[in-house]
């Protein structure tokens, strides 16, 4: 079982509502709902534990960014740090810039459900299927782009088109974007893919989208 960083949060959002039942329970005197939620809660902070010192026993993982904020066709430039503690076969080592958007949704049991959706995503391989040896050290330096907003929101820039088209084009799918959900965060990870537990590290950024 593979926990992702979403994965996580939903544990820990799991753990504070089965603490709330439980102390719930024991403050009516229903002493099996607060043993049922307490018991839940004690296994998701558990777990949580144990995925943690699982991944700090493998190894970690270092990011180092050269720019907090860039622009729109601007290099993000950095360098990561590998390093391992136990031998690790790397099924995939990879770096991506990683955006997503804020959303709101309706359920019944809550009503409104905000919650953030990747919008976009650039991956780039750092190595694959690779033996890493116990007290493996190495420093990568690496380098993406900032994207403009015709990769976002689909291909705008179609060749032969005028610039005053393309530019129309875009504010559109801007204003269809704006409408449908809220602010955007960025981010930069590291993860590497092995069996068991992932070694993963991330960075905020800041990325200002032009059109062209």
């Amino acid at each position: 079982m593979k926990f992702r960083h979403n994965g996580l949060t939903s544990l820990v959002f799991i753990a504070a509502a089965a603490g709330y039942v439980t102390y719930l329970g024991m403050r009516n005197g229903d002493s099996k709902v607060a043993y049922v939620a307490g018991g839940i809660a004690a296994g998701i902070v558990i777990a949580t534990a144990s995925y943690y010192l699982l991944r700090s026993l493998k190894g970690r993982l270092k990011l180092e960014l050269d720019q907090k904020s860039v622009a729109s066709g601007e290099a993000i430039t950095g360098k990561l740090h590998i390093r391992t503690k136990k031998s690790v076969h790397a099924d995939r080592l990879y770096i991506a810039l990683i955006g997503q958007q804020q959303c709101t949704g309706q359920t019944r049991s809550t009503g409104s459900n905000a919650h953030w959706e990747e919008f976009y995503r650039d991956e780039l391989d750092v190595m694959v299927e690779q033996k890493l040896h116990a007290g493996y050290r190495q420093t990568v330096d690496f380098e993406l782009h900032a994207p403009f907003e015709g990769q976002i929101h689909g291909d705008a820039h179609v060749e032969g088109m005028d610039p005053e088209e393309v530019k129309a084009r875009v504010e559109t799918l801007r204003s269809i974007a704006k409408a449908l959900g809220g602010r955007k965060r960025w981010r930069m990870i590291a993860r590497l893919e092995t069996k068991g537990v992932d070694l993963a590290n991330s960075q905020k950024l800041h990325v200002s989208l032009k059109s062209v």
